[in-house]
């Protein structure tokens, strides 16, 4: 069984006095929120096995959090003789986190996607974006050496590349990383209800500014969610 955890959201509960227990009984609840209970006795008695995913080491700023929390989760884990734990943390920030891991811990390197794997994944994702696959494929090997220059290579950048190519506004390779990600937006806010037949009551500018405004407030209270109440305040 995933357990998926931001490593943020952990170190804010370790804060706050909380437990690992506080954060993955909540991740469980989001699964099934009706077998929490027996869900949780079967990982503590280790008849499931289970992982948890934890995001985002880097995103802890405080190096002393940053070490209680992977000493508490690997207590967690110890504890629990079918659980184990994969953290992850971006290639630039590693050499920051890597004192935090005790020597149990295995250390490996997502290397870049290279082109037979790249060719394969737009490959599968060309039909769910209804684009031509030989097309997409042309466009992207076209500009190979200068998109490995421009953009990560990552399966979740080519994920984006594939749905923003599949766009007539946007058929060609952006030249940054954020133009990218405008051009993805710029998609699901306007596009999106134009493909359904929908009318939209505001722009896709409007919606940008609101959508980008609510995202800092969120960034800023740690919060992954807003309520209806809080979202019409």
């Amino acid at each position: 069984l995933p357990i998926v955890i931001l490593a943020s959201e952990l170190a804010t509960e370790l804060v706050r006095g909380q437990t690992v227990d506080t954060v993955v009984n909540r991740q469980l609840a989001k699964l099934a929120d009706a077998y929490t209970i027996s869900v949780r006795k079967m990982i503590d008695d280790g008849t499931l096995n289970t992982i948890l995913l934890v995001d985002g080491l880097d995103e802890i700023p405080d190096e002393q959090i940053r070490r209680t929390a992977v000493d508490r989760l690997c207590e967690w884990c110890a504890a629990r003789p079918k659980v184990s734990a994969v953290v992850t943390s971006r290639i630039a920030e590693f050499c920051k986190v890597q004192s935090s891991f005790p020597a149990a811990f295995d250390v490996m390197h997502m290397l870049p996607m290279e082109w037979p794997q790249i060719r394969a994944l737009l490959s599968n994702l060309a039909p769910l974006v209804n684009y031509d696959k030989g097309k997409m494929l042309k466009v992207v090997e076209s500009e190979l050496q200068n998109l490995i220059g421009r953009l990560p290579s990552t399966p979740m950048v080519y994920t984006l590349l594939a749905v923003t190519l599949s766009s007539a506004e946007h058929n060609e390779i952006p030249a940054t990383l954020t133009i990218l990600y405008a051009n993805l937006m710029d998609q699901l806010l306007a596009k999106w209800d134009m493909k359904k037949g929908v009318v939209a009551l505001f722009d896709a500018t409007v919606k940008s500014a609101f959508l980008a405004r609510l995202a800092y407030q969120m960034h800023e209270l740690r919060t992954q969610e807003v309520s209806a109440r809080e979202l019409n305040s």
